[in-house]
């Protein structure tokens, strides 16, 4: 642990970033496209996230009917900024274009140009404590003339040979149901990267090309999910409000896979801003070391157990 370091530097492919690090752990940000977080990672490390080095998952003849030739949204990978409910065009505004960012002390405020075709203009601030700790804040604010319905939503584009690990509902609640479970349509239930367990739900990401995707979501009310990676354990906490009302009949956590990455996702609640309301949320990471990761649930009840803040 040492003193935070945000500086401006090329990395890879991506051209000019920001870097902010505290000496053992680094993010990048892209700002010539995106915003993403490109790269999450033990100094020297493998990265956490995946890279679409070859801009090879994108929308193309949808999303360049709606916003012209040549516009495609690339899914580039790391970690971005959606709102949802999922939707064409919402969801799917092309980002291959320069970030305004403006540095400070521990971190980088990022504001990409304004999605005047939906109306709505986003912002990130991502800063990191000398411990690690990363804190990103997702705001959205309504710039068109009518009100809108939408959540923030947060996703992290994961490399594969890894396991994500999503805590269920444990509340007691009678006679009465605790726990949302919500399948989407291409997702089989007893497909072979899921394992069900009574207080977790896990998925296992592989590389077989014939498989389907994946996703499930979930009414996560310990608010954190987990990712198990090169002896390591990726945390990612956020909030999760009982009264309040959330996107895909009511998940604010969800996992998605294919046969190139996971995405470890969470969302804010769905909210009705009118022009010039802003919604916000908010994502706390940490990168835990020299964690083995857990084939049962008794294993995954003493990784928690020793290190998650509930």
């Amino acid at each position: 642990m040492g003193k935070i370091t945000v500086e401006e530097k090329v990395y890879g492919s991506w051209g000019n970033c920001v870097r902010i690090s505290n000496g053992e752990v680094e993010l990048f940000v892209t700002v010539e496209i995106g915003p993403r977080i490109i790269r999450f990672a033990r100094v020297d490390g493998p990265n956490i996230m995946y890279e679409d080095v070859e801009r090879s998952f994108f929308k193309d003849e949808e999303t360049m009917k709606l916003f012209g030739e040549n516009e495609r949204w690339y899914i580039y990978g790391g970690h971005r900024f959606w709102q949802a409910p999922e939707a064409l065009p919402r969801t799917y505004l092309p980002e291959n274009y320069p970030v305004e960012y403006e540095i400070w002390e521990n971190g980088v405020t990022l504001k990409p140009r304004p999605m005047t075709a939906v109306g709505t203009q986003n912002e990130m601030d991502i800063s990191m404590k000398e411990n690690g700790e990363v804190t990103i804040e997702h705001r959205v604010t309504n710039i068109g003339p009518w009100e809108k319905e939408l959540a923030p939503w947060a996703l992290s584009v994961i490399a594969h040979g890894g396991k994500a690990v999503i805590p269920l509902s444990t509340k007691d609640t009678g006679l009465l149901s605790n726990r949302n479970l919500i399948l989407w349509p291409y997702t089989r239930i007893n497909d072979e990267r899921v394992c069900w367990h009574d207080r977790y739900v896990s998925v296992t990401p592989n590389s077989n090309e014939g498989e389907s995707a994946f996703k499930i979501g979930v009414n996560c009310e310990d608010g954190y999910m987990l990712y198990f990676v090169n002896n390591d354990v990726f945390v990612k906490y956020f909030n999760y409000d009982n009264d309040a009302v959330y996107p895909d009949n009511g998940c604010n956590c969800e996992c998605y896979t294919n046969a190139d990455f996971i995405e470890c996702e969470s969302l804010g609640e769905l909210e009705l801003l009118l022009p010039g309301e802003t919604a916000t949320h908010v994502e706390k990471w940490n990168l835990i070391k020299d964690v083995k990761m857990p084939e049962t649930a008794e294993e995954i009840d003493a990784v928690v157990e020793k290190y998650i803040n509930k």
